[in-house]
């Protein structure tokens, strides 16, 4: 067959022209504000004679793997009135019968090949797009032509088969249930209202649930018919693969779909502006929250231009310094609110939006938004600080010198998600240098005159949108008081802001080195152990996945554990109040602005059995990061007035959580799955009473004062050898009186036997469930792999049944652990919502299945789809520092042998993996004595 118009849209040659003229300083320094910015040339953009376009870009991390997307330009907006919810619903039927994979044989096919149905495979609908996603290996060619196929199919060949329709509406409206809560509700509400006289304001993409019950099954095949065409449609494909190859599969698959000869109009819907203010009142019985939002809305505009990034820098900029000084409000001893944002962004219809939003206490309402408000107003009248200028350029460089960095180590998921922008919403498609290079160029003419226009010209008064959103009977002043009160900010006459940083050196002295006690060399796996004369063990894991990426994480036993019942809200919520009272000779609000511009994120943390430091830094930050560590263990702050602020937004947090039936249900489940252990449930207004700053102080220094039995393990962008001298600087000289801890049993465990509990809260047509499967634990590595195994077999024989089969559930959630302290234990927790009518039979279906596994055990295609699973994640996660640091950090905890790392130890352990494996693993862990049920139905 003949194929025409094939040429991409800018050819490789050009891109490499332009990329070369880009680099020259000449041309950087002349940026006219209207030039085209360059698009990335490791990107083949293309359009077929139909209309398609294509987006192919080569990307070897993960390797092996290819991300293969089919983007369409329609979504709900292209609903009919007696349509509404179908866009959604037939995105749900693409795997659920095509040309070449019918019925449920597409996922089937996938789990074959070690794909995951979730986390490789998935779709989205939105009010103007419907977008697949795919990841495939590419290290069969069979495999990855399949992908292409599957998308092929996605395009073209979705059958929409009368019964699969009918066996899907339950899963549709399985998950239109999954969101029903008092947030989707006032959702509901609002956005009539908020987009009212567009198109916009009744086509929530979860549609009409009528539709979805009872819709004609000619409806859905019109859709598709309709919208699924060429012209709308894009291919992106981004992996290790050879883009000449992918290219002529594309032509040759793609070219040949026939745009409908009568098509309809494709439009773009807008939304109409109101000149005015106008302000509303949304309220719901279980909201538990109260919140105030602002919204500006401007025009659209364009994307591609230098101004177009140039304005983009300065929105950034503007919003980074104003949130900044937000957090500084946030942290007084009485905050005017508990959380509060301003931005700016993409509102529906392509339009601009800024937005400032405000959640408080209802009798904070009024007050915490105008002090948010008033913030803005400030910035209007007198604009930012060099300082903070200065501040958030070198945060957005850093960010930019980073994506530069690790382009190589990028993964294919980001780079396609943004090919996806520039389809559907014109976003440039810049490579990490040009972004770079084009910072350089505009930054410097970016001034604190510019950034205080956007302040005058986002405050205008025009085009506002005010809504609180808040608990039904809850009193606050009326919508209209809101809005007089606005006006009188406008008229106040502010002070400006006053910078107070003064920035100094973490230490204010060297510390001296010290020696390694003993050095062993792992190298099965290349990693070095130190012990150094403090008793400090450092684990180091060099690795090249990334260039910019050093994780580092440390832990000693002990945690919450050591802590008496009477003190364990103090103990639990010590870290915190510490966190927001700064560190060494830094308040919180400047220790935030002596970390700009750099990568480095660093904290200590306290679980139930442990306490130690977790975090991140860049190679060039270890030093630094390294001091912080010193200073977390010798001179961390407890700060009077940061507690009674965390007290304060806390106490916001808890007065009406509970009228929430989740929270409700949360809090009590936990209560009772632990028998009223005094540790056990949510925290409450009364606990907040107890909170004494002494005694959080006392457990902080108790727990990291002396870290004699700490474990460090770093990994990442580091020579051992090279940070050999700053590792022993600062970790040996942590303070160290040769202590031992360990952690105490403090009784809190699972009860007993079998419980079963039915709680009536709410009026949301929803039951929840979850099942607890619970005992005792031997620790071996079989009964480890055995473990993890089921927990895989379980969630996809759960999705066969409860979803497929019966079509009463969107997803069921399986999860599970194991415990070697303070006793040998497991559990295995399942977690569904369903309609409260079928609850009860999908409950015993479940129950059906653990029962089948236990006693016929799994069929051995399951089992293989289980080995290939676990396989193609092991070899993606042997290429991530956070697998080696999760890996070293429970090996070295739990005292495990490092074997079983590797991928050969791994693949002789894989050898075990038998139907009759699995079906002994049920056998101990889903038949035991020990089973806790609890069912949420509503009131009514």
């Amino acid at each position: 067959m003949k194929i025409t118009g094939l040429q991409p849209l800018v050819t490789k040659d050009c891109l490499l022209f332009c990329t070369l003229l880009w680099c020259t300083s000449s041309w950087a320094t002349a940026l006219s504000l209207k030039d085209t910015l360059p698009a990335n040339p490791d990107v083949r953009h293309g359009v077929l004679a139909n209309g398609m376009h294509y987006y192919i870009q080569h990307n070897a991390y993960p390797a092996h793997r290819a991300e293969l997307w089919l983007a369409l330009r329609a979504g709900s907006l292209q609903e009919e009135d007696n349509q509404r919810g179908v866009a959604h619903f037939v995105e749900h039927m693409a795997f659920n019968g095509t040309r070449h994979f019918p019925k449920n044989e597409l996922v089937s096919y996938l789990e074959r090949t070690g794909m995951r149905f979730g986390a490789d495979l998935n779709a989205y609908t939105s009010f103007g797009e419907t977008v697949y996603f795919l990841q495939v290996p590419t290290d069969s060619q069979a495999v990855l032509k399949n992908g292409l196929l599957i998308l092929e199919d996605w395009a073209s060949g979705l059958l929409l088969d009368s019964l699969e329709i009918d066996r899907e509406r339950g899963v549709v409206l399985a998950e239109w249930r999954t969101r029903l809560n008092s947030d989707q509700r006032l959702q509901q509400q609002y956005y009539p209202w908020l987009y009212r006289g567009s198109r916009f304001a009744d086509r929530l993409p979860i549609g009409d649930t009528a539709v979805i019950k009872h819709g004609d099954y000619r409806l859905f095949q019109r859709f598709y018919a309709d919208w699924y065409r060429p012209e709308l449609m894009a291919v992106i494909a981004v992996g290790d693969f050879d883009p000449d190859w992918m290219e002529q599969e594309i032509h040759q698959r793609f070219a040949q779909l026939q745009n409908p000869p009568s098509a309809k109009l494709h439009q773009d819907y807008d939304v109409p502006f109101t000149p005015d203010t106008s302000a509303q009142l949304f309220t719901d019985t279980e909201a538990a929250f109260t919140e105030v939002r602002l919204a500006m809305k401007f025009s659209k505009t364009g994307k591609e231009s230098v101004e177009a990034w140039e304005e983009a820098l300065e929105h950034d900029l503007y919003n980074r310094i104003l949130n900044a000084r937000l957090i500084d409000l946030q942290q007084q001893a009485d905050p005017p609110f508990t959380f509060a944002y301003s931005g700016f962004g993409q509102d529906l219809g392509d339009n601009g939006v800024y937005s400032i939003s405000v959640m408080t206490s209802p009798a904070k309402a009024l007050n915490g938004f105008l002090a948010v408000y008033r913030e803005t107003e400030r910035v209007r009248q007198f604009g930012f600080t060099h300082a903070e200028l200065q501040r958030h350029l070198a945060d957005i460089r850093k960010t930019l010198e980073k994506a530069v960095s690790e382009r190589k180590k990028t993964n294919s998921n980001l780079w396609a998600s943004k090919l996806l922008g520039h389809f559907l919403q014109d976003q440039p498609l810049l490579s990490p240098e040009t972004e770079l290079q084009l910072f350089d160029a505009v930054s410097p003419r970016i001034t604190l005159e510019r950034l205080q226009q956007w302040a005058q010209k986002w405050l205008a008064g025009t085009n506002r949108s005010l809504y609180i959103t808040t608990c039904s009977g809850t009193e606050l002043p009326s919508p209209d008081r809101f809005l007089t009160a606005l006006a009188q900010v406008n008229q106040e006459k502010l002070t400006p802001f006053e910078e107070s940083f003064v920035d100094q050196p973490w230490l204010d002295k060297p510390l001296p080195p010290v020696e390694i006690l003993s050095e062993v060399n792992h190298s099965e796996i290349g990693a070095t152990e130190w012990r150094l004369t403090n008793g400090v063990v450092v684990v180091v894991k060099p690795t090249s996945f990334k260039a910019d990426e050093i994780l580092v994480q440390a832990f000693s036993p002990g945690g919450t554990s050591v802590a008496s019942d009477a003190e364990y809200f103090n103990a639990g919520s010590a870290l915190a109040v510490a966190g927001q009272s700064g560190l060494g000779p830094f308040s919180y609000p400047d220790m935030l602005k002596k970390l700009a511009g750099k990568s480095i994120s660093i904290g200590p943390y306290a679980s139930d059995l442990y306490e130690g430091f977790s975090g991140r830094c860049a190679p060039g930050e270890l030093e630094e990061m390294l001091q912080q560590i010193y200073l977390y263990t010798t001179r961390m702050r407890f700060d009077s007035t940061a507690l009674v602020s965390y007290r304060e937004r806390q106490r916001t947090i808890f007065a009406n959580m509970m009228a929430n039936p989740y929270y409700f249900y949360g809090d009590l489940k936990e209560r009772l799955k632990y028998d009223n252990h005094p540790r056990a449930g949510l925290a409450s207004e009364a606990d907040l009473a107890t909170l004494d700053l002494v005694k959080m102080q006392q457990f902080y220094e108790d727990r990291f004062g002396d870290c004699g039995d700490f474990t460090f393990v770093l990994v990442g962008n580091l020579n051992p050898d090279s940070s050999k001298s700053l590792i022993t600087q600062y970790l040996g000289n942590l303070p160290a009186s040769g202590r031992k801890d360990g952690f105490r049993d403090t009784g809190m465990a699972l009860r007993d036997g079998q419980f079963d509990t039915l709680i009536v809260r709410g009026k949301t047509p929803k039951a929840l469930v979850e099942l607890v499967y619970h005992g005792g634990f031997s620790y071996e590595a079989d009964n480890r792999y055995a473990f993890s195994s089921l927990l895989s077999v379980m969630q996809i024989r759960f999705r066969e049944v409860l979803r497929e089969e019966q079509g009463g559930v969107y997803g069921v959630r399986v999860t599970g652990s194991y415990l070697q302290h303070p006793k040998p234990q497991y559990r295995i927790t399942l977690t569904f919502n369903a309609d409260p009518e079928v609850v009860d039979s999908l409950v015993a279906s479940a129950k059906g299945v653990i029962r089948e596994l236990a006693t016929a055990g799994p069929l051995p295609d399951l089992v293989d789809k289980v080995r290939e699973m676990q396989w193609q994640n092991r070899v993606k996660q042997q290429q991530e520092n956070s697998y080696w640091l999760a890996q070293l950090v429970t090996r070295y905890r739990e005292g495990l042998p490092l074997t079983g790392i590797s991928l050969e130890d791994f693949q002789r352990t894989q050898q075990k993996l038998t139907p009759a494996f699995i079906q002994q693993a049920a056998q101990d862990y889903l038949q035991g004595v020990d089973l806790i049920q609890f069912v949420l139905k509503p009131e009514q």
